[in-house]
């Protein structure tokens, strides 16, 4: 059986014996050349959940090539105590010993992470499923208004340039963590994590505000998914109702329908593998699909000619038109969690990777519904393109319900980003004091049923809880999707040979379009919640 390591790796239990490992001796090591906190342990200390002892003195100099994973399966050292008056025999015992599959050492404090074997991971495809799932929502729906809000024209070069930017920062997430992995041997699984690591393994200065920022990161995450599962919770019943009040004149309150549809996520959202979870994005996928097609083959009906609708309107609309845009693109903290569960995680990134294509798709797919959606309607065009197609035809009305249903199956993918941070926390504080799998495995339902709990609460009780929602996604879509990832960026690539006066530059017109989009998305929220008082 493996041994998980601390860094979330695993160690074949044929080459590594727990028993031989005997730390008696007091090592002396140069703090001019380990200039950051040393730590050595043991896989009896890991396992048992005990500090590790850190040792630190003034003697020979010591390395850095050592920093990382040193190991030499075919040499097995017991260290004995070595005099502190003998330097040299004490630096040959250190060495010999970094060098077999006894130790570790990290840079900094050790960083727990679930570790998966590859019979559990993800394949392409199914992570595929789940990306395009994460990347496709309601948001299209609202394409063809923000079109209408900037020009035909002007909507489709803009929409093209903020999805391109968008991208861009997810394949920078997926880069950064890359490197993080090999400079600090953590298995990186989520996006607040890639955060932290940036600052541990970045310039000296800002190293001491790694754990914050990865905190700022944790709580930006639960707010924006969460609030996101909320808005979809009212999204979904609100349509249900609509298309039930034609055959049903007294039907229940939206409140009533809210409380059905929390009743049905409540087992669904117990599913915590991303295999399974595939099963149903593939689904909705379809449904999605579906849909799509029965909406293009009414907007393809009798089109006008492009010159009948205006390329350009005004700037007093291009706010309008930047939040809708952003909008559809705040999956890149899902990015992250699914590229930790690829079997090759490799596969994710680079030009011909699932992320550039899954995005590809995406963008081709609202770009046209955006497009011909306001070339179709005109001026007429509503504020969900659903509510353009003809009435009384359950053909058409079929698209609400398969819409429904396709957001009902991505809640799952959406609720596993939250759930991916909170539930490893909770399953270390009950191993500590319970062993029992059962146990651990309750706990976690609990802690999935509480959640989604808290949001069904909030899509209940709130009074215009989409407006909050919109509000909120302003504020951290941006943040989220364009100023961080290009922050990161520029701290992991400092003063190294890949940082250049064009990547600077890059990153730096990358955070100027994200603030310039948050402030667009935040004074067009802001003015809606005005006007609906």
């Amino acid at each position: 059986m493996d041994e998980e390591t601390s860094f979330g790796e695993t160690a074949s239990s044929s080459n590594f014996e727990p028993s031989s490992v005997n730390i008696n001796s007091r090592l002396i090591l140069s703090a001019e050349d380990v200039p950051r906190s040393i730590r050595w342990q043991t896989n009896e200390s890991s396992s048992s959940g005990k500090d590790t002892p850190f040792y630190h003195s003034t003697g020979s100099g010591f390395p850095r090539a050592t920093r990382g994973i040193l190991k030499n399966k075919h040499h097995v050292y017991n260290p004995k105590p070595v005099p502190r008056s003998k330097p040299v025999e004490l630096w040959e015992s250190a060495r010999s010993y970094l060098k077999s599959d006894k130790a570790w050492l990290t840079t900094h404090s050790t960083v727990e992470t679930k570790s998966y074997d590859a019979e559990f991971k993800c394949s392409n495809f199914q992570t595929f499923m789940n990306l395009i799932k994460g990347s496709t929502g309601t948001g299209l729906l609202t394409l063809p208004l923000a079109f209408m809000s900037a020009g035909l024209w002007a909507g489709f070069f803009g929409f093209l340039l903020v999805s391109l930017v968008a991208v861009h920062c997810m394949h920078i997430m997926v880069r950064s963590a890359a490197i993080l992995e090999k400079r600090s041997h953590v298995h990186i699984q989520s996006y607040p994590q890639v955060l932290g690591q940036c600052l541990l393994y970045g310039p000296k200065n800002l190293q001491k505000f790694g754990p914050a920022f990865e905190m700022f990161g944790h709580a930006i995450i639960y707010i924006m998914q969460c609030s996101f599962c909320c808005v979809y919770i009212v999204w979904i019943a609100v349509n249900v109702k609509n298309v039930i009040d034609q055959v049903w004149l007294d039907s229940p309150d939206v409140r009533t329908y809210e409380i059905v549809i929390y009743l049905l996520l409540l087992p669904y959202l117990m599913i915590s593998d991303l295999r399974v979870l595939s099963i149903f994005s593939a689904l909705a996928n379809v449904l999605y699909g579906v849909s799509l097609v029965i909406i293009s083959q009414y907007l393809f009906q009798d089109l006008p000619d492009a010159s009948k609708r205006p390329a350009f309107k005004s700037w007093e609309n291009i706010p309008l038109f930047v939040g809708t845009a952003i909008y559809c693109f705040e999956c890149v903290c899902l990015v992250i969690p699914l590229r930790g569960r690829m079997r090759r995680e490799e596969d994710m990134g680079g030009w011909t990777g699932l992320l550039t294509l899954g995005q590809t798709i995406v963008i081709a797919v609202d770009t046209a519904i955006g497009f011909y959606g306001y070339l179709k309607f005109g001026e007429s065009t509503a504020s969900a393109i659903t509510l353009n197609l003809p009435e009384g035809e359950w053909l058409y009305r079929s698209v609400t319900l398969m819409f429904a249903a396709s957001v009902f199956f991505s809640l799952a993918v959406q609720f596993y980003v939250p759930v991916a941070v909170l539930c490893p926390a909770i399953d270390a504080w009950v191993t500590k004091r319970w062993s029992n799998k059962c146990i651990r495995i309750f706990f976690e339902c609990v802690t999935r049923a509480g959640l989604l709990t808290l949001i069904l609460l909030f899509a209940v009780l709130v009074p215009h809880i989409d407006l909050l929602v919109e509000l909120i996604g302003s504020l951290f879509g941006c943040l989220v999707s364009m100023i961080v990832p290009a922050l990161v960026e520029l701290i992991i690539l400092y003063g190294s040979k890949d940082m250049s006066i064009w990547t600077v530059l890059k990153d730096i017109i990358i955070i100027l379009l994200g603030i310039a989009g948050m402030a667009c998305g935040t004074y067009i929220s802001i003015v809606d919640i005005i006007e609906s008082f």
